[in-house]
């Protein structure tokens, strides 16, 4: 049974897409540029399987040349071609895991995020079908795998990491789930939804 209901979910999140340089940029300003922040979505997938929602996520394979080897959602960048953050994060999804735009209802935004990489990313969410089969595309990802939603509210499966990055001290959230550590971008982009749950729910 679903912890939430999709009228929760969809209430919690934004109906439009957001603006601005990212919840997470006035942490990151010392070595980001906001010139040079390149427009990207990537795609929160949601799946109501009988045990309750559970989150899409991919584990990059360890040639790329950015966040090799790190677990992400689907997406990349917005191209010219899109029609906008939805549109980049259903053809990227199509892209790297084989999921079609017809297998996904989209149901809201979360805030922007800022990454390292130098992309401003809009997160989407949206609900899957149960009956989805991905295929990973072999060139970019590694593996794909399901992590129940309750994980991200388990206070057991949630730390804090610090370490120096270029001349400061910094935190990331680290949630381990089996053999996958998730943390960076993803990491922060579940808690940020946590939080528009909980503060919905209060």
């Amino acid at each position: 049974m679903n912890r939430f209901s999709e009228a929760v979910l969809t209430a919690a999140l934004l109906a439009d897409p957001p603006s601005g340089m990212g919840w997470n940029f006035n942490d990151w300003n010392d070595v980001l540029d906001a010139d040079k922040l390149r427009e990207a979505a990537v795609l929160i997938g949601l799946i109501p399987r009988e045990t309750g929602w559970h989150v899409l996520l991919t584990r990059r394979t360890e040639h790329m040349t950015s966040h090799a080897g790190q677990v992400a959602f689907p997406g990349g960048r917005v191209d010219q071609s899109d029609q906008g953050h939805i549109a980049a994060a259903l053809r990227e999804t199509a892209e790297e895991v084989g999921i079609a735009s017809s297998q996904i209802r989209p149901i809201g935004f979360l805030e922007r995020f800022a990454t390292i990489s130098n992309f401003i990313v809009t997160p989407v969410v949206g609900i899957l079908s149960v009956d989805i089969s991905p295929t990973p595309q072999q060139s970019e990802v590694a593996a794909i795998f399901e992590a129940p939603f309750d994980l991200f509210f388990d206070p057991l499966q949630r730390r804090t990491e610090s370490r120096e990055y270029l001349g400061r001290v910094r935190s990331t959230t680290v949630f381990q789930f089996g053999e996958h550590r998730i943390w960076g971008a993803t990491a922060s982009m579940m808690v940020n939804f946590v939080e528009r749950l909980r503060a919905g729910s209060e």
